[in-house]
């Protein structure tokens, strides 16, 4: 025994090493040291207490150098039980009083389903937002404005908010009557979405009594239709079935719908016109912000050099976005990765890696839409942009669809420039001059970019009073001239620009 304890050392904590002691009685590490055994010469074979915190670990080595150990365990059940009681008591308290402390709870609509605890950090801010805890209230006699001819916005903040009149009688129902909603297509392209009422109870919707099925036979509230359409063989419609059409993808790059004329009811997509908008990210600002935003508290531009970054593998998208980004890389340095760049690379797999990388090192990034199409910004601007620590520049929709949607101040659009040139030197610019370069950042923290919910609020829209509307030409609502520029963004991209002296 004292032969095998001299070639062995007790790895704790960190850094610290400790020669175990040459005898066989079993030696303690206090419950917060993590044990770990590690040959002479710091080789890896490590074994590491797992157990959590608990009062002491005795461990024991034996002639063969295996690791045995033995835990108190009256004492720790005994302390697991008393903690577990105490929290039993904690939530008992907390739903039979509903407020204390600052920390609100909420029961789901269904009396049926499990009762959550959540702790409320922004109690005066809606229940959209992260902590927040305002929920909605019985709708009342004035119009909640729902609807695209009721309000030239998105209204998704009225659609969460809304509750229809009457919804208390049928939410406390034994048995509520639920609004069947049918994905015609199936679960393409929603292979996580829970059937039934499940969606609607994760997401802790306002107006849960509606279910999802992918059942042809059910008698259905609503048909979905996602990105395509054909005509239901053997289906007799009833007057009062609403036909949805789902699209997510723009004009360019969806079927043509000349054939479904006089058919759907509803638009889902992320036009603002849409019946039900659903965009890839929805920007809203936190009702108690100030009304003044201050200069960012930190330096965005410290460390970083005047480059543009730009992540791309589609290098023949129809709006030239390519040729334009090289035009602007005579000017301003421009790293291009993936296959159109042809210098560096940033496979999605290593896309966190990627992103801490434009973080340090740039200050720009190009979020150019494939398509430049009405209201078509995806999450190369959200998430790719506004999401790190650079400035967008982008392209794609129209500036006013940009100005819709985005954080105020929080981006460069390519069409209030001239040509590259005029850009890039609006880029050196900013470059030169930290305190211009930082307000661009002054947003954050003023608001958040929101989970929309769609199911929900294609939930309390199924409550809601009906209102009469029926696609006559959805081909030209959808894809009529000048909702897409499928050549090239500006005129004077074909003329190249002079090199800079």
């Amino acid at each position: 025994m004292r032969k095998t304890c001299q070639n062995w050392r007790v790895w704790i904590g960190r850094l610290d090493i400790q020669p175990i002691p040459i005898s066989a009685t079993p030696f303690r590490l206090p419950y917060h040291k993590a044990a770990g055994l590690v040959r002479s010469g710091w080789g890896m074979d490590r074994l590491r207490d797992s157990m959590g915190k608990l009062d002491e670990v005795v461990v024991r080595i034996g002639l063969t150098g295996d690791v045995m150990r033995r835990f108190r365990l009256p004492r720790v059940l005994s302390s697991t039980l008393f903690v577990l009681c105490c929290l039993l008591l904690i939530i008992n308290a907390f739903f039979r009083i509903g407020l204390r402390f600052g920390i609100e709870t909420f029961r789901y609509p269904d009396p049926n389903e499990p009762l959550p605890f959540v702790p409320l950090l922004h109690p005066h801010r809606p229940w959209f937002f992260r902590g927040g805890g305002i929920r909605p209230h019985i709708a009342g006699s004035a119009s909640p404005q729902l609807w695209p001819h009721e309000s030239g916005g998105d209204r998704i903040i009225n659609q969460l908010m809304y509750v229809p009149q009457g919804y208390a009688e049928l939410r406390n129902a034994t048995k509520p009557r639920l609004k069947e909603i049918l994905l015609y297509f199936g679960r393409r392209g929603w292979s996580d979405l829970p059937m039934g009422r499940g969606v609607f109870i994760r997401d802790m919707c306002p107006v849960n009594t509606c279910q999802i099925t992918i059942d042809k036979r059910a008698k259905a509230d609503l048909i979905l239709f996602k990105d395509r359409f054909t005509l239901p063989k053997r289906h007799v419609r009833p007057p009062e079935q609403i036909w949805l059409l789902f699209l997510l993808e723009c004009p360019l790059h969806t079927q043509s719908f000349t054939h479904a004329a006089g058919y759907f009811n509803w638009t889902a997509s992320y036009r603002h016109d849409s019946d039900i908008v659903a965009p890839y990210e929805k920007w809203v600002p936190y009702p108690d912000a100030p009304s003044r935003i201050n200069a960012p508290l930190r330096n965005y531009a410290y460390g970083k050099a005047g480059k543009v970054a730009w992540f791309v593998s589609n290098c023949a998208a129809r709006n030239k976005r390519l040729q334009y980004a090289r035009e602007l890389s005579k000017h301003i340095q421009v790293d291009i990765f993936g296959k159109c760049g042809g210098v560096r690379t940033c496979p999605r797999a290593s896309a966190s890696r990627c992103f801490n990388m434009l973080n340090r090192e740039y200050k720009f990034y190009l979020a150019f839409e494939n398509s430049n199409c009405k209201d078509y910004i995806t999450e190369k601007f959200f998430i790719n942009g506004l999401a790190h620590d650079v400035i967008p520049i982008v392209m794609g929709a129209r500036p006013e669809d940009y100005a819709r949607s985005a954080p105020p101040h929080s981006y460069i659009h390519v069409e209030d420039f001239s040509s590259p040139a005029d850009l890039a030197r609006y880029l050196h610019m900013l470059n030169a001059n930290d305190t211009l370069y930082n307000s661009y950042f002054a947003w954050k923290n003023t608001g958040e970019f929101i989970h929309t919910r769609f199911w929900c609020r294609l939930c309390a829209l199924l409550h809601a009073p009906r209102v009469p509307k029926v696609y006559t030409d959805i081909e030209t609502w959808w894809a009529s001239k000048g909702t897409c520029t499928s050549d090239q963004w500006r005129k004077d991209l074909d003329q190249t620009s002079p090199e800079p002296p």
